[in-house]
């Protein structure tokens, strides 16, 4: 039996807890985006090798591979409250940690943190927006809230060249650190004031029908999350080697393709606040997407063509988890679940942003090079979209 839907709150204030939610989400993905521009500087301090240098990377992507339904019912028990305040401590609490790593494993243990904290408050903020937001702002303000991952990783691209510069990566963490528990401040007055509590698990629990849209639209993610990493990761080094560009020109224009996804995402809650259904958006993101990949990598275009493919990917791609999170109170089972069916998409998020680039790099190594790489990515386009027709 499902759980009847809160009434969700018209005071104004309800809006500045939204504001404050979708700030929360990018506070805690600034520690993920501020890793591209320092690994350089860090790989040198601590003469890291390719290994350890990938787990620096990968360490929030691991993490919500193996923990994201099980921070989504921590987040589910403990209420939205305790678990965002917590989540954006934990990663100010890792970045000072960072600040003071002697080594790799004291920062990989502080990348660890970082990765807690970004995973539980990525889990606890759809729910709340959800529950809070007026209805006519709901599908909206969810489709800004998927955008956090790419619009903070696009400012941290942005800002991390002229911190880094200024006070180098250790600037940038206590930076980050700064923002988080300012947030978090923010995060926790605001969402104690009355009518705005955040409720605690019912003993109802989602039985196995229940959970069979959530796990199919899981699935779809890790499609989505595969193809989105995969190709982003691949860009620059894609351009730098077919295209003879130096690395960092290459690594900007990727910066600039990424903008795509914020926009896509967005575009996503404006489509179904006008009544779009999530399975046509997620199959227009897959087909239309997965096309615009292909296309980057199957080097029949010139540059200028890549670039545009490039982009037109990222922004058809990200309509999909605009859909997902616009619709995130139709997936769950239950008001009350909205957090463990957030866990699971973003569980299945992190499958895929370690299999995707895996799976792309081992496509591209054989016979048939990049080639053999835009084939992957029309095979986990098509998984995407059997996926679809299965949630129909």
């Amino acid at each position: 039996m499902t759980a009847a839907p809160a009434s969700p709150s018209t005071d104004p204030r309800a809006l500045l807890v939204v504001a404050v939610a979708i700030g929360g989400g990018l506070a805690a993905a600034f520690h993920m985006g501020k890793i591209p521009g320092a690994l350089p500087v860090i790989q040198a301090e601590f003469s890291l090798d390719l290994l350890q240098s990938g787990l620096v990377v990968s360490s929030f992507s691991i993490l919500s591979a193996l923990l994201g339904i099980t921070l989504g019912i921590l987040s589910r028990r403990t209420g939205v409250r305790l678990a965002g305040t917590v989540g954006l401590a934990a990663t100010a609490a890792g970045a000072v940690m960072g600040t003071l790593a002697p080594g790799f494993p004291l920062l990989l243990a502080s990348r660890v943190l970082e990765g807690f904290g970004f995973l539980l408050v990525a889990v606890t903020m759809p729910g709340l927006i959800n529950r809070v937001c007026p209805p006519r702002l709901r599908s909206v303000a969810l489709g800004i809230w998927a955008a956090f991952i790419p619009a903070a990783m696009s400012l941290m691209l942005l800002a991390s060249p002229v911190v880094l510069e200024v006070s180098g990566w250790r600037g940038l963490w206590w930076l980050s650190a700064l923002v988080s528990l300012l947030v978090a401040v923010s995060f926790f007055a605001l969402t104690g004031q009355p009518g705005e509590k955040p409720r605690t698990a019912s003993g109802e629990r989602p039985g196995r029908r229940d959970l069979a849209r959530p796990l199919l639209v899981s699935g779809i993610f890790t499609c989505y999350s595969a193809l989105f990493a995969a190709v982003t990761a691949f860009l620059p080094t894609y351009w730098a080697g077919h295209r003879g560009m130096e690395l960092g020109s290459a690594t900007y224009l990727a910066s600039l393709v990424v903008i795509g996804n914020i926009v896509g995402n967005i575009t996503a809650g404006y489509l179904v606040g006008r009544g779009m259904t999530l399975e046509r958006l997620m199959r227009w993101a897959l087909l239309g997407g997965g096309a615009s990949a292909v296309l980057v990598f199957s080097g029949l275009v010139p540059l200028a063509g890549e670039f545009a493919a490039a982009w037109m990917f990222t922004f058809l791609a990200g309509l999909l988890p605009g859909a997902v999170f616009a619709h995130i109170g139709t997936i769950a089972p239950s008001t009350e679940s909205v957090p463990m069916t957030t866990g699971m998409i973003f569980q299945g998020a992190g499958l895929g942003q370690v299999l995707g680039p895996v799976g792309l790099g081992m496509a591209a190594g054989t016979g048939l090079g990049w080639t053999g790489g835009a084939g992957f990515l029309l095979l986990v386009c098509l998984l995407g979209v059997w996926l679809c027709r299965r949630c129909e």
